[in-house]
């Protein structure tokens, strides 16, 4: 009977050691997932993101895949995020150049970017108001 029992823990211990390389290869598979090249353009690596986030929200990876490709995501955010505000502080370098170049061009009549003194509409003069206008001035005076 003792013989049947060591059968059986050799047994499973080969059952072990092929689960342990199982997760061995998805551990390397998720490795190998995760360090995927990362794609040339921003609209690539969206593409990607949403492929990737399609992949978790259907529940069709593993618990291996899915960490490789949550992984994958962060890094793919982290990679964006830095490109969209790379991006933004060149339009704002851009729109600051700009406007300077504007306001040098206003600054060559001495005005400041004010209006001519005789472009700016002045009031008609009037005579006396009439109607709950001229109630109203009527109060305040």
């Amino acid at each position: 009977m003792s013989g049947g029992i060591g059968s059986r823990e050799v047994a499973t211990m080969g059952r072990d050691e092929q689960e342990a390389t199982k997760v061995s290869d998805r551990r390397t598979e998720s490795t190998t997932a995760a360090e995927a090249p990362q794609p040339v353009s921003f609209e690539e690596g969206l593409s990607r993101l949403a492929d990737l986030v399609g992949g978790l929200e259907g529940g069709r990876l593993g618990l291996a895949e899915s960490i490789a490709a949550y992984e994958q995501g962060v890094s793919l955010v982290r990679r964006l995020h830095a490109e969209l505000a790379d991006v933004e502080t060149r339009v704002r370098t851009l729109t600051t150049a700009a406007e300077r170049a504007s306001g040098e061009d206003d600054d060559d009549d001495g005005l400041m970017g004010e209006a001519p003194a005789d472009s700016v509409p002045h009031a008609p003069t009037a005579g006396p108001r009439k109607g709950p206008a001229k109630r109203a001035t009527d109060r305040q005076a």
